[in-house]
């Protein structure tokens, strides 16, 4: 009788172990996959970062032309207005 109880408990733990081990295994792999997805997201926000980077130096080298189109044509205005001026 106590063999029977000693390896149904024997059973049992070995059941109990499989589970176990079945769990952590299935742990790790939804663990890894939720690493890999966020590697993933990671990359893309690199991608999207490298992207602005590259579109606000664009920008500044655009406002830099304007902003020496303004400084000319605000030369030019002046030369203008100067010349249409009366002596004094």
């Amino acid at each position: 009788m106590q063999e029977y109880i000693r390896s149904g408990d024997e059973h049992k733990q070995i059941s109990e172990i499989l589970a176990l081990e079945k769990r952590a295994e299935y742990s790790q792999k939804a663990h890894l996959h939720k690493i890999d997805e966020k590697v993933k997201v990671a990359n893309k926000l690199d991608q999207k970062l490298c992207a602005k980077v590259n579109e606000n130096a664009s920008m500044r080298s655009l406002l830099q032309e304007l902003e020496d189109s303004v400084n000319e044509c605000q030369s030019i205005y002046e030369v203008k207005r100067k010349i249409n001026q009366p002596f004094v």
